[in-house]
């Protein structure tokens, strides 16, 4: 069975870099993207539109992978920060409507490393904060989860 595994973390906690899959076959979504395809700088006023279209695209992914005739088992990747379980859930909701089995994978990383690698610039007392909601969100026990620590 096909599975959806969702990237969890801060900001420049090395959710990219840590996800084993292949960005180029289609099967990856990342909010980040949204600025790459529209060619525009990062904005965090935008944040809304870019999740948005992210999960619009991962929609249009699993029914893509869901009713190919030939399916070959293609694995999902969602590559954003997914810090709390609201964030997280849509993705999960849809994964099981298109028989999916999903997994969430929190890369765990020091805040203050993962602040001055961030790609977008992202303020340290943003980072901090996410950091901080990341250690007090509980996850359903029901979801499959688990923690990897990268190397730094």
């Amino acid at each position: 069975m096909p599975k959806v595994t969702l990237l969890r973390g801060i900001s420049g906690s090395g959710k990219t870099t840590a996800c084993p899959c292949d960005k180029d076959r289609g099967c990856y979504f990342s909010t980040d993207d949204f600025w790459k395809v529209k060619n525009i700088l990062f904005d965090p006023l935008r944040l809304s539109e870019a999740h948005g279209w992210c999960f619009r695209r991962y929609l249009s992914g699993l029914e893509n992978e869901c009713f190919r005739i030939e399916k070959d088992q293609r694995d999902l990747w969602v590559d954003n920060t997914n810090i709390s379980p609201y964030e997280i859930s849509p993705y999960i909701l849809a994964s099981q409507a298109y028989g999916y089995e999903h997994e969430i994978l929190t890369i765990w990383a020091d805040p203050i490393i993962a602040w001055r690698r961030n790609k977008h610039n992202v303020p340290a007392h943003v980072v901090l904060s996410m950091y901080q909601r990341l250690l007090k969100e509980e996850l359903p026990t029901f979801w499959k989860h688990r923690v990897i620590y990268p190397e730094v």
